[in-house]
């Protein structure tokens, strides 16, 4: 969904109308050690992530825009 026609919303989900593969990762990611910031964007994000390891406490950070 479009916020102003220029950019997309980085609190919606889809960012892209029409195109319900595409998903903002930080909306998406239910982890609480998975830190990701606005615009990062992905279709299947969780299955990507292949050495976290939850038991020693890893924190996962993803910056803006990747």
């Amino acid at each position: 969904m479009m916020k102003n026609n220029r950019s997309p919303d980085p609190k919606t989900i889809v960012p892209v109308d029409g195109i319900k593969d595409v998903i903002y990762v930080k909306l998406k990611s239910e982890n609480p050690n998975t830190i990701v910031g606005d615009f990062t964007y992905d279709t299947d994000f969780e299955s990507q992530v292949t050495h976290y390891y939850d038991f020693n406490n890893d924190k996962l950070v993803i910056g803006e825009f990747f």
